[in-house]
């Protein structure tokens, strides 16, 4: 927790460097008015209303995850070091997070954001289930780092889509509204989780790959380039 404490600081000192850009908003507007005009844009603009919709359920899936991950270890390895096997399998995905992501900045993505975010949630569900709920501990680590591997393009392509169907001036709200909409899911999922996971193990890897699979199609139903044009 120390080690965590101290990230958290550093990350706090390195953003007291950043230099204070005017913003755009109205000064005399309130914080509550602001939020509220961003919950409205974000809800009637039908890409920004999808991408709620979709990457919510993705993240069910990694909250799913967070829970059924570190009992599958302790089902199967010794207190003593299932700390520490844990550690590894979640390492070992954000490294091949990393990887995914750097891969994602390499290739173009304007205009094929939805089919490469849809086409990765595919490959999570895949991942999810039967790839780390079938196939024992190496199983497991291979789904986690597939899975670490498609949420760089999903979150290079999330990105991407969002900024470039999103008004700028209204571009801070928006991002600020977003991104809690987006994130939501994820404590969803471990609360899923934890009520399904005292039944089946294999179930709980189930519900994960069914959520990514929701999410793929609520992305691929959010409106293409023409029709947001149009």
């Amino acid at each position: 927790m120390s080690m965590i404490a101290l990230f958290y600081a550093g990350a706090a000192i390195c953003m007291s460097l950043v230099p204070l850009l005017p913003g755009l908003a109205s000064g005399q507007a309130s914080f509550m008015r602001q939020t509220l005009e961003g919950i409205q844009i974000v809800a009637r603009q039908p890409t920004l209303r999808g991408l709620a919709i979709s990457y919510s359920m993705y993240q069910i899936t990694w909250g799913v995850l967070y829970v059924v991950v570190p009992v599958f270890v302790a089902n199967h390895y010794d207190t003593s070091i299932g700390s520490s096997v844990t550690g590894f399998l979640w390492a070992a995905m954000g490294i091949a997070g990393g990887i995914g992501a750097l891969f994602a900045g390499h290739i173009r993505t304007t205009g094929r954001e939805r089919h490469i975010m849809a086409i990765g949630m595919v490959i999570t569900a895949l991942a999810a289930w039967p790839v780390a709920a079938e196939f024992g501990f190496g199983g497991l680590a291979i789904g986690l780092m597939l899975a670490g591997v498609m949420s760089g393009p999903i979150d290079v392509a999330l990105l991407t889509l969002r900024q470039r169907r999103t008004d700028p001036q209204q571009l801070g709200r928006v991002m600020s509204i977003s991104m809690s909409l987006n994130l939501a899911g994820f404590p969803l999922g471990s609360a899923l989780a934890g009520m399904v996971i005292t039944s089946s193990l294999s179930t709980t890897f189930v519900l994960a790959g069914i959520a990514s699979v929701v999410a793929a199609v609520a992305t691929i139903s959010i409106p293409s380039d023409i029709k947001a044009v149009a």
